[in-house]
């Protein structure tokens, strides 16, 4: 069973024949046995039929539509498909405080990996001696990740690489006037974290549109723990994905020219940030650096989203077959 990804702005999708049909005006984009399809998930102007979701919602499948940037806007099931099984093995994982920290572990390694590839990606060799003092620490604490004896521990460490990567990474930043020294957010205090911090609230609601179409509880974390109903879990989730997804994507944005300075405000206490056209123009980039293309129809995400769409996936899958151990 697949599931499909519409991305096309002002496509149509249709069910004839007993295929599901993606159309523009003037073509066909992509044509299969509509019992193939077990998900749709819609992306920004993307029509669905009437005939579309009465075949899909018709067989117990989903339909889950999100803005053009990821934002989630919905999930609508079919009678039969309840999804009770995965989040009942969530909340044993809950109550499993050995089970729950192994899945904290790998949260935390992964985190930890993708900061460091950052510097290994830019070549970063201007950073000289930090630059190496950093893979050092790096190496230090995927060590001590897998000797961590609680929780506290884990979110020590990855709290330590993580401030030392901030250090590092505005040197990344060739461009004048751009460098800080370090992170600042709620609110950003310096065009550079304006830019970060409006990147990973894309990415945030591209991950918990993911978690809850995935059916999976997204209040339930591993490492991060829900205070007044937050989402924990997909805090998780985002944290392995914001240096590759985001922090990349500002560094380079930087270094073209994408962005200049004199496209910020501040606003005194309430921070820095884009100004309304250069807030289209960073939507805009980030449409292309997460689609790679202006539109794509597949069973499969395109572009960045396909990680992402994996990485859920795989979380589920691991939860299922963890909570079958039990």
């Amino acid at each position: 069973m697949d599931r499909l990804f519409v991305t096309r702005q002002g496509s149509r999708v249709n069910v004839k024949a007993s295929r599901f049909q993606i159309q523009t005006t003037v073509d066909t984009l992509s044509s299969l046995p509509s019992k193939r399809v077990e998900a749709l998930y819609t992306f920004g102007n993307v029509q669905v039929t009437t005939q579309a979701t009465r075949d899909l919602l018709g067989r117990a499948g989903v339909i889950a539509g999100f803005s053009r940037h990821g934002r989630l806007w919905g999930v609508w099931q079919g009678p039969g498909r309840r999804g009770g099984n995965l989040r009942l093995k969530q909340s044993d994982i809950q109550r499993d405080s050995a089970k729950r920290i192994t899945l904290a572990r790998a949260h935390v390694r992964a985190r930890v990996k993708s900061l460091a590839e950052v510097f290994r990606n830019r070549g970063a060799a201007d950073l000289g001696i930090l630059r190496d003092e950093f893979y050092e620490e790096h190496e230090q604490a995927q060590q001590r990740i897998a000797s961590a004896a609680g929780f506290d521990e884990l979110r020590g460490i990855e709290g330590s690489i993580t401030r030392r990567y901030f250090e590092l990474l505005p040197q990344l930043v060739s461009k004048e006037g751009w460098s800080v020294g370090g992170r600042s957010r709620r609110p950003p205090r310096d065009p550079l974290n304006a830019l970060l911090s409006l990147g990973y609230s894309l990415l945030y609601a591209e991950f918990e549109g993911l978690v809850t179409a995935e059916g999976l509880e997204p209040t339930w974390g591993h490492l991060h723990v829900s205070r007044n109903d937050s989402t924990a879990l997909v805090f998780d989730l985002v944290d392995e994905f914001r240096a590759k997804a985001v922090d990349q994507f500002v560094v380079t944005s930087i270094q073209s020219g994408i962005f200049q300075l004199n496209q910020f405000a501040n606003h005194s206490h309430q921070g820095v940030f884009l100004k309304k056209d250069a807030m289209k123009t960073f939507l805009s980039a980030w449409d292309k650096h997460v689609l790679a293309d202006d539109g794509y129809v597949d069973t499969n995400p395109h572009g960045q989203r396909r990680e992402w769409f994996q990485a859920v996936r795989q979380l589920a899958a691991r939860i299922n077959s963890m909570g079958e151990d039990a």
